[in-house]
């Protein structure tokens, strides 16, 4: 039982934090807008940007080859991953991220991603909510994902993951 809190204490905690930022964007200038907006750099809208990296994302996942992440992050990206039991990874720079992402591969083989929602909170982030796993799962993790873009490349990524009804 205390498991089961702990983890709904997270998850609010995590709630709270998306709409603190979700507020403090809209704060900071102009309405927020679900239109897509076109980032001058690379002339795409930022969740083109995050559509494209899920695919290598995912891809990646089942080849192993994570290359093509430098073609939707920055060189000094950085990725903040938060699991259910409460570690929080931070990797900064690209090779970093790749190493991850190579050993999550390792850790969770055949895994895919799938959106289950994703929205423009403002020009340049976008908000992502998804479920992950393998045929071999019963019960498919959940994820968020806030990614913010500068010159049409992901300069941040939060993600978090949980697994509703889990205790």
């Amino acid at each position: 039982m205390h498991s089961h809190a702990r983890k709904a204490s997270l998850l609010a905690l995590l709630s709270f934090l998306v709409v603190t930022l979700i507020g403090g964007l809209s704060a900071c200038g102009g309405p927020v807008s679900a239109q897509p907006v076109t980032t001058p750099a690379t002339g795409q809208d930022a969740s083109t940007v995050v559509t494209s990296y899920l695919h290598i994302f995912n891809a990646g996942m089942l080849s192993g080859d994570f290359s093509a992440l430098s073609s939707v992050f920055a060189p000094d990206a950085t990725l903040t991953q938060s699991n259910p039991k409460g570690v929080t990874t931070v990797e900064h720079g690209l090779a970093a991220i790749a190493s991850f992402y190579q050993g999550l591969r390792t850790k969770y083989p055949n895994f895919q991603w799938t959106v289950e929602s994703m929205r423009s909170v403002a020009p340049n982030v976008v908000l992502v909510y998804q479920h992950a796993g393998s045929a071999q799962w019963l019960t498919p993790g959940r994820c968020i994902h806030l990614f913010v873009l500068q010159n049409g490349k992901v300069t941040t990524y939060d993600w978090a993951t949980y697994y509703p009804g889990h205790q």
